[in-house]
């Protein structure tokens, strides 16, 4: 997407939401889509950075409890120097900016220095983190306001700048934000100031990401109990009646795959539709790429493609990055998405089709279901295919399958190599993360899986954890690795398989 000209100079303080990469504004998503520099906080959900241009450059000055990266000093002066040089630049804060988010110092500071601000307001923690923990922060008879007030005294300031007395008489809901680690002097305040010790109490740690945890208890017993669970930051804390309310609405917390782990090793450097499908359900998924992905020049070859596009029928996607790489050699050679209106394309993957849009094409066809067979099979069934040319750009391994398959169905195929994976890393990858279960979406999967983690390691990690197939040629590819199939979608299918998955773990709790 084109950079607006309107934006060049200028500092959007954009709020990220309170976690969950979903929660983002429309007008947040779409200005870093156009950004050429994005400062960003250690609350920034680091997915809404793939929404950037590959070319925005990505600055990272931490604000975590206790341990900043950059000084406030030095974030005012980045966003300054960047402006200045005629970036249009998004400051990317946790929640909203001007809710506890210093976003009103960054502004003055701006204006101060001649540059132009927008404020993009952000879905704030305050309300947003109780209701993913299943706390309304108003609720008739029980809390008819709340008050979100900070538990962070400001060193600078000397002295308490909150009277936590006159909050103890608030009747409604009181939200604390860095209030964690002055937990118990907040509530031994609370009842100093008059409210009753049977008052409850709930700590959310990391609210609307996957990996919540919420604590809950008294004002006498909240304390305690955060300590024994070993909350740190980044938390809030919910005092009232209204916490009660934890008991009957608590919905996130309750998905089928809450707090498991799942691994989700893939064969191309595309993110997988079945993460999306399985954090819906609840899981924290760690995607697994077969490698870092790095692109290699290859004009020649490319930019001969580009060129004879318009001898072939059809252009079959099997990834982003293949897209990617296309059209940026048909830039190259000054054509665009207009030079391609007279031949039919193909993505195989929602992320596909996403990136193709992102260059002004929709998909002809994008099938339900990724296996060769299955698509060719699909493919077929909607076009003609006998003696159609077909140009397959690929990355990493070669597509035999895909284009055997295609040859079978009549169609002359071009391959042309689009990019290439760089040394895969070992089983380090992982970082010693407890996984609980690792799906496989095709064969490919599982040989990039072994390649890359080493077939000894993956037989390790299999004597830990669950391994889940999307159908029989996949659960054939995991034994001959020696590597278990626990799960098998039936019929195969992306959503199958999460469903799967799904079912395992609710049937297991069942039995419990």
């Amino acid at each position: 997407m084109a950079i607006d000209s309107s934006l060049k100079g200028k500092v959007f303080l954009v709020g990220a939401g309170p976690g969950d990469p979903g929660l983002i504004t429309v007008r947040g998503r779409d200005l870093i889509q156009r950004a050429d520099a994005i400062v960003y906080d250690h609350l920034a959900a680091p997915e809404l950075l793939d929404y950037a241009p590959a070319k925005a450059r990505r600055l990272y000055v931490g604000k975590k409890a206790g341990k900043h990266t950059a000084s406030q000093d030095e974030i005012n002066e980045i966003l300054v120097r960047e402006a200045k040089a005629g970036n249009a630049v998004v400051r990317l804060k946790g929640g909203d900016p001007f809710v506890f988010g210093r976003g009103a110092e960054e502004c003055v500071y701006l204006r101060q220095c001649g540059v132009e601000f927008e404020v993009v307001p952000g879905v704030s923690a305050a309300a947003a983190v109780p209701a993913y923990a299943g706390i309304p922060v108003t609720c008739r008879d029980l809390s008819v306001s709340f008050t979100a007030i900070t538990g962070h005294e400001c060193e600078s300031k000397g002295g308490a700048q909150v009277d936590w007395a006159d909050v103890a008489r608030l009747k409604g809901a009181i939200v604390i934000f860095m209030g964690v680690l002055n937990l118990r002097k907040i509530a031994a305040e609370l009842v100093r100031g008059g409210k009753p010790a049977s008052t409850p109490a709930a700590v959310i740690r990391w609210g609307t990401c996957t990996y919540q945890k919420t604590v809950t208890g008294t004002l006498e017993t909240i304390a305690d109990r955060v300590e024994r669970a070993g909350l740190r930051p980044p938390a809030l804390v919910v005092v009232g009646e209204v916490v009660r309310m934890r008991e009957t609405l608590n919905w996130f917390e309750t998905r089928p795959l809450f707090g498991r782990v799942i691994l989700l090793p893939r064969a191309r450097s595309q993110k997988s539709r079945l993460a999306a499908l399985l954090a819906e359900m609840g899981a924290e998924v760690l995607e697994l790429p077969a490698a870092a992905h790095e692109l290699i020049p290859l004009p020649d070859r490319l930019e001969e493609m580009a060129r004879q596009a318009l001898d072939f029928d059809w252009i079959l996607f099997p990834g982003a990055e293949s897209v990617k790489s296309f059209f940026t050699a048909l830039d190259g050679i000054g054509r665009d998405a207009r030079s391609l209106a007279r031949l039919r394309i193909g993505a195989l993957g929602e992320e596909t089709a996403e990136a193709l849009r992102s260059f002004g094409v929709r998909a002809d066809f994008l099938p339900s279901r990724f296996c060769s067979a299955a698509v060719v099979e699909e493919l077929s069934r909607q076009f003609p295919l006998d003696g159609m040319r077909m140009l397959l750009p690929y990355e990493g391994e070669t597509p035999e399958g895909l284009a055997h398959a295609l040859l079978a169905a009549g169609c002359r195929v071009e391959r042309v190599f689009v990019s290439v994976h760089s040394q895969p890393e070992t089983g380090a990858a992982l970082n010693g993360r407890k996984i609980d279960l690792a799906a496989f979406t095709c064969s490919a999967a599982v040989k990039a899986f072994a390649a890359r983690l080493g077939v000894e390691e993956a037989r390790r990690l299999a004597e830990r954890t669950l391994f889940a197939s999307i159908g029989p040629q996949t659960t054939m590819a995991l034994r001959s690795f020696g590597l278990p199939a626990n799960i098998q979608a039936d019929p195969s299918g992306l959503p199958e398989l999460a469903n799967a998955i799904a079912a395992y773990y609710t049937n297991d709790a069942d039995k419990d």
